[in-house]
């Protein structure tokens, strides 16, 4: 039941950042790089006291859950879009869960873990850590013919609400990826 529910909560996240990273890595437009500057990072940070770094790429207005994922999934975990970031190739999303306020964060990760392996195609589960307030979750899944890697880490803040963080990208960009995705996952924390 624990490990549903990580699978579900990450899942979700998945699926829904899946269907970005495709339809921007196929339609985007890509401008090639003006300078050698080094990536900077911005700070994330809600009012429950959740933060993570995102680098500076460009922010989609990709608040709609429904765009990147069946509705009836969207709805089950009541999950809201926070931020969407993109560089063409890959994308962080931050997102929020909300869940009844005395249900178990082991419980609601294992929930969203299950939601996501309905709905992804070939979804592999490489890692996957869950403790009492945190989880830890790497995959790769199909989507429409393209096999995605996905790096999520979740947080329980209390009440209900789970924020969660993914990295994702095309499963052969991971490796050029892996210095940004794993900032952007191991910089979120719960500091409340």
């Amino acid at each position: 039941m624990i490990n549903k529910k990580l699978s579900i909560i990450i899942g979700v996240a998945a699926a829904l950042c899946i269907a970005v990273v495709v339809g921007v890595w196929f339609f985007w437009p890509r401008e090639a790089s003006k300078n050698n500057a080094p990536l900077t990072y911005t700070a994330f940070t809600s009012d429950e006291g959740f933060a993570a770094d995102y680098p500076n790429w460009k922010k989609l207005d990709i608040t709609n859950p429904a765009e990147g994922m069946p509705i009836d999934l969207a709805a089950r975990e009541n999950l809201k879009i926070l931020l969407y970031v993109t560089n063409g190739a890959a994308v962080v999303q931050i997102s929020e869960r909300i869940f009844p306020p005395k249900s178990s964060f082991k419980d609601n990760v294992a929930f969203m873990i299950k939601n996501q392996r309905e709905s992804v195609k070939d979804l592999l589960i490489w890692r996957y850590e869950v403790g009492g307030a945190t989880s830890l979750l790497e995959s790769t899944s199909d989507l429409n013919g393209v096999k995605m890697h996905t790096l999520s880490k979740a947080f329980d803040v209390g009440r209900g609400k789970i924020y969660s963080v993914a990295f994702i990208t095309a499963d052969n960009n991971y490796k050029m990826f892996k210095e940004i995705a794993d900032h952007v996952i191991y910089s979120a924390k719960v500091w409340r």
